[in-house]
């Protein structure tokens, strides 16, 4: 397995406007390489009367129990501007709102689809 890594990044922009005023603009990322995820392997199949005390008699190689298979093949990244205004007024009182639009991406070959997952390897 290749070590996994995230970068991290920002970039601030903040101004007085009004005297009283603070607007503040950011730009948060992130990128993450090689990043591990785990497939179970001998999955406990789901029938009637399936519950989380039988899965692994429902497993197809019962007597082993759980495998989970770990690779690190996967990417992230994360972008988003961060807008904050605060409004100060006298003896310590100050109003603040802030909002996030962000867009976190993953690559759907890297995330495990419920079909691949349940079904085991032969």
């Amino acid at each position: 397995m290749r070590a996994g890594y995230i970068q991290n990044w920002n970039y601030v922009i903040e101004r007085e406007l009004l005297g009283s005023v603070l607007l503040r603009v950011a730009y948060v990322g992130s990128k993450g390489t090689n990043l591990t995820l785990s497939r179970e392997i001998n999955p406990g199949i789901y029938g009637p009367g399936a519950t989380a005390a039988n899965i692994n008699q429902r497993r197809p190689l019962a007597r082993i129990g759980a495998i989970s298979l770990g690779y690190s093949d996967s990417n992230s990244s994360y972008n988003a501007m961060q807008v904050t205004v605060q409004k100060r007024y006298s003896q310590g009182f100050s109003v603040l709102g802030n909002y996030t639009w962000a867009d976190p991406s993953t690559p759907l070959h890297s995330v495990p689809s419920p079909a691949t997952m349940a079904a085991p390897i032969r």
